[in-house]
């Protein structure tokens, strides 16, 4: 492996196609070995996949400007296969022997490679005019983390209901059965046919039952289904000389296909980079300009709403009349999508939508149903020295105060000191980004594993979560600063409990877009995807830091005054344009964000 690795970096470095593809076909003659070892997912394979990544990009690189779409589409799924193996190994030794360092390096694969063979599936498949082939592997490269947690929990309990027997367990055999056979026995010419054909199967009464059942093919429609919404994933362009694409899932064919797919040009990947570093540069001073932020902001804003929503709206001008869940793969996920500027406001507030880090997650978000009483916990903590937040236990007292609750501070912030005063025209104006530690060094805190799982019992019972502290995003360890010490997300993915009340989880913390991270997060590695994993139903954040602004607070404040008598997808987008009218900073309300049902 190590020295096909070798010829193929070479012929790269050559651009000797013909070499590069007399290595890629040995390499495939090798794949059903590599694919078997990942699954056992040790060190040496981990390294083998890796390899088969190394070697596979440059292979689709060279058949995409060939033009060999169906060839290039093989190569995504020989990937697909084997990341899927490798998680499932490694997550299997996890669970047995405890993190042996296979978790780091699986994620490193994410982020090195995974968002560019989405891309080139879905600029492949709709090019054959068959956006149904992209589907699987865009949904099996986007939720491999989150998405194997969503899985192990969905096979646990029927594998319970089928040991217990019974006329329970009889009919889960019996539907498995019927589900095996019908996929033997019958076929269809196109994707989609074959789509239709394990909806045939019919669904089952039991949603989690029906999630365990549900293969990545068919998730994007039953997801559709299960939230009452129509999906629009927004998948960038591999090359910065081609589109992004737009890939629309109906939950039905109602409306003609259950797929459909058109270019979005504003995805192209240098136009898409360059508008994201405006908005990185705006943070990238210790002490940024807040005011020169809320321009590039408002910018931001206004470019996603004529060039993406408006692409949308000229192709499929129905699509946007009724419920719609923005699927974003790659860097599309730190376009402001939710508040963009768009017929006159926030997007939000002009169209029912919601994003989602990937059918599966918004699949599981849907079939958690929401508590029917309210018991929420709020917590904050300000931390300490330069980057101590000054209004973070004002906002949990105010939020805990609509709820009837009482707040968790962890640490003692009364009374609260006086904004700091400006210097010139830059703010000193703290924001909710942890900037005076590195990712090692966050990684490397001491964390108080009691401490950390009495938070994770409080999140466990309550039906509402507003966390308002300091977070990391760097690197493949997210966390939040929460009880003086970090509150890892892979802390969080290993616990047993589940969250048992589908909460709302309010993140008045770090950012999820990674604006001010050297390694943004990927969608595996994000706080709304381990999340929703978790249970919860949605979750609400922001894509670049919040400022430590008295607006927050009060915005903070209203949303959950809207959610004593709202749903969280109605409520949000009301605060939002409450804010926006107000004229409130975008900096705030710009960057917040409703994801899951």
């Amino acid at each position: 492996m190590q020295r096909l690795l070798a010829e193929g970096e070479a012929a790269q470095a050559a651009d000797d196609p013909r070499r590069l593809s007399r290595v890629r076909d040995e390499l495939w003659q090798l794949a059903p070995e590599v694919l078997a070892r990942a699954a056992a997912g040790d060190g040496e394979d981990l390294e083998a996949t890796h390899a088969l990544v190394a070697i596979a990009w440059p292979t689709i690189v060279l058949q995409m400007a060939s033009g060999n779409w169906l060839q290039a589409l093989g190569a995504c799924y020989w990937m697909t296969v084997a990341v899927a193996n490798l998680t499932a190994g490694v997550h299997r030794d996890a669970g047995v022997q405890g993190d042996n360092g296979n978790e780091a390096a699986l994620w490193k694969l994410i982020h090195g490679g995974l968002p560019g063979f989405s891309a080139a599936a879905a600029e492949a498949a709709h090019r054959l005019g068959n956006p149904a082939q992209a589907l699987m592997m865009i949904e099996s490269l986007t939720s491999v983390v989150a998405g194997m947690r969503m899985r192990r929990v969905a096979a646990e309990e029927v594998d319970r209901r089928m040991r217990a027997g019974g006329a329970a367990g009889a009919d889960i055999r019996a539907y498995s059965e019927r589900w095996v056979r019908v996929l033997q026995e019958r076929g269809g010419e196109s994707t989609e046919d074959w789509v239709l054909v394990q909806l045939s199967v019919g669904d089952r009464k039991d949603p989690l039952e029906q999630f365990f059942f549900t293969s990545p093919h068919v998730t994007p429609v039953w997801a559709a289904r299960a939230a009452g919404r129509t999906l629009l994933y927004l998948v960038p362009g591999m090359r910065s000389d081609v589109p992004g694409v737009a890939i629309r899932v109906n939950p039905d064919r109602a409306s003609g296909r259950l797929t459909d797919s058109c270019w979005v040009p504003a995805l192209e990947q240098s136009e898409l980079k360059s508008r994201l570093a405006d908005m990185r540069d705006a943070f990238a001073d210790p002490d940024p300009d807040l005011a020169a932020a809320a321009d590039v902001a408002l910018d931001l804003l206004e470019w996603t709403g004529t060039h993406i929503w408006g692409t949308v709206a000229a192709q499929w001008p129905d699509l946007l009349d009724g419920p719609v869940a923005v699927v974003p793969i790659g860097q599309a996920a730190m376009l402001p999508l939710y508040t963009a500027t768009f017929r006159g406001g926030p997007a939000c507030s002009a169209l029912d939508i919601t994003i989602a880090p990937s059918a599966r997650a918004l699949y599981y978000a849907a079939i958690h149903q929401p508590a029917t009483t309210a018991e929420a916990f709020v917590a904050a903590d300000p931390w300490h020295g330069v980057d101590f937040l000054h209004l973070v236990g004002k906002e949990a007292a105010e939020v805990a105060a609509v709820h009837r609750a009482t707040p968790e501070i962890y640490a003692s912030v009364g009374p609260w000191p006086a904004a700091p005063k400006l210097k010139g025209h830059r703010s000193v104006t703290p924001l909710r980004t942890f900037r005076s530690l590195v990712p090692a060094e966050v990684h490397g805190m001491h964390a108080d594993i009691a401490k950390s799982a009495a938070i994770g019992e409080r999140m466990r019972t309550a039906s509402v979560i507003h966390l308002a502290c300091h977070g990391s995003l760097d690197g493949d360890t997210p966390a939040l600063l929460l009880g003086g010490q970090p509150l890892f997300l892979h802390f969080l993915l290993r616990r047993e409990q589940e969250l048992e009340r589908s909460p709302l989880v309010v993140l008045s913390a770090c950012e999820l877009g990674g604006f001010t991270a050297t390694l943004p997060p990927s969608e595996q590695l994000g706080f709304p995807a381990g999340l929703i994993a978790l249970g919860a139903r949605s979750v609400v954040g922001a894509l670049w830091p919040l400022p430590e602004w008295p607006h927050t607070v009060a915005l903070m404040r209203d949303f959950h005054e809207r959610l004593t008598f709202l749903r969280s997808p109605a409520a949000l987008p009301q605060a939002i344009a409450a804010a926006a009218r107000q004229k409130v900073s975008p900096l705030i309300w710009g960057s917040l964000v409703h994801f899951g049902a």
